[in-house]
């Protein structure tokens, strides 16, 4: 009789689900804080949240997750995400 142990246990672990999960977040954040954008009367280039939100994501999730939500980011900019 054949067992089913890929099913009763599967390749991703809860925890590493939860970090794919952070990971993805933080680069929909980072796409979202990229579209709030302000000018200031003296300089004709807007300012965007995009740099504080990675800052914090890079100061909650460490160095390691922060850079792949980056270039989790990234992959999102070259597939035509704002």
């Amino acid at each position: 009789m054949a067992t089913l142990s890929h099913i009763q246990n599967p390749t991703f672990t809860k925890p590493a689900m939860i970090s794919l999960l952070q990971i993805v977040g933080a680069s929909l954040l980072i796409c979202l804080c990229s579209q709030i954008r302000f000018m200031l009367p003296f300089t004709p280039i807007p300012i965007t949240f995009q740099t504080f939100a990675v800052l914090m994501i890079g100061a909650t999730l460490g160095s390691w997750k922060g850079a792949c939500a980056v270039l989790c980011y990234f992959a999102e900019v070259l597939m035509g995400f704002p």
